[in-house]
């Protein structure tokens, strides 16, 4: 509890979010949508290349989970990473199976 006290979790556009607070005290944890998922949320496709530019500009620190792949480890390319599987949930509705993540970061882990 004393850890979260000065903590604000948003639920809104990032670019907004982003721009309004970004700072060299602030620290973003982002989780947004995984390429290929387009059928689970209601916006439809997201846009991982304009995520990656966008972060690439700010002057806090971000940590980032996104899906494993050829593409977004081109996209982060130079930036660390902790590549991580997760298992499946029970075997019902999402996450049936094992899958890989990365964690990607600004700053070292």
């Amino acid at each position: 509890q004393e850890r979260l006290k000065h903590v604000t979790i948003l639920n809104k556009d990032y670019k907004k979010v982003l721009k309004k607070y970004d700072g060299k005290d602030t620290f973003f944890y982002l989780d947004p949508p995984y390429e290929h998922s387009e059928t689970i949320y209601k916006h439809g496709a997201f846009n991982q290349e304009e995520l990656a530019n966008t972060l690439k500009g700010l002057e806090g620190k971000w940590l980032l989970s996104i899906n494993d792949s050829k593409n977004i480890r081109s996209l982060y390319k130079g930036y660390p990473y902790l590549a991580i599987t997760l298992g499946a949930k029970n075997g019902k509705g999402l996450g049936q199976q094992k899958r890989k993540e990365l964690l990607i970061a600004n700053y070292d882990f």
